[in-house]
């Protein structure tokens, strides 16, 4: 991942070590201490091997909407296109 932002990226990220990488996408943030950083809830969710160790309950829920206004007043939701991911 590091390599390809760094790469597709390089005026962002070419010069940075991947703890300033993490920080940049706020994966990490400072944990105010000499301790070094801590991990964010998303850079957890987006780059965590086993998120649901720490939050098994969690849901997450995608949809696209076909018009620009949101949902279609006929048909809702376009089906084909919504996406769920549970914890377990």
């Amino acid at each position: 991942m590091m390599v390809r932002l760094k790469s597709s990226r390089p005026y962002a990220y070419q010069e940075l070590s991947p703890p300033e990488i993490l920080r940049r996408m706020k994966a990490t943030v400072a944990d105010g201490t000499e301790a070094g950083d801590v991990v964010t809830v998303g850079g957890l969710l987006a780059l965590g091997s086993y998120p649901q160790e720490y939050f098994p309950q969690l849901m997450l829920a995608f949809v696209h909407y076909p018009t620009e206004r949101g949902s279609d007043e006929e048909n809702g939701p376009d089906s084909s296109t919504a996406w769920r991911s549970k914890g377990r």
